[in-house]
């Protein structure tokens, strides 16, 4: 049986349909220089409409790109701790459209106030509570220190 929505591949052939947010941090622990350097994602069906990808080059530290054409989406950043950009990826992959699969009812996931809520009370990052944020600036990109107008209303 395949993937419902997501699988994860590594170079050395490694491979787990729809894991779990534990997934891509063993993933990324297992990268190395020696035949196992990076890890693909993409839809679990076989029209591949987004994808995501992290690379170890030598140096130490991780490039990793996520791109949803269909929403015009591309996005490149490198990175250090393994553990962040797993946290970032499942942040990235619960926001993804998985076609014949159940809508989700937070349309909103993705930019508005409930992302930065959940972000917020998962990190206990309380500074985030009221912030307009958006998954790629919870990551650093595009981040606003200016609050938001409160939730629900547009600045």
């Amino acid at each position: 049986m395949g993937a419902d929505y997501y699988t994860a591949d590594t170079e050395n052939g490694d491979h787990i349909d729809d894991p779990s947010e534990d997934g891509p941090f063993i993933l990324l622990s297992g990268l190395n220089q020696a035949g196992n350097s990076f890890i693909t994602i993409n839809p679990g069906d076989d029209d591949p409409a987004w994808y995501a990808s992290v690379t170890l080059p030598p140096g130490g530290t991780y490039d990793v790109e996520r791109a949803d054409p269909a929403r015009g989406q591309q996005h490149r950043d490198t990175a250090t701790d393994p553990s962040d950009i797993a946290r970032d990826l499942t942040i990235w992959l619960a926001a993804r459209h998985y076609p014949g699969r159940p809508a989700r009812s937070n349309t909103d996931f993705e930019t508005g106030p409930k992302a930065a809520a959940w972000y917020a009370r998962r990190t206990q990052r309380s500074d985030l509570r009221e912030a307009a944020v958006t998954p790629y600036s919870i990551m650093g990109v595009g981040a606003s220190s200016e609050p938001a107008a409160g939730p629900g209303r547009v600045r």
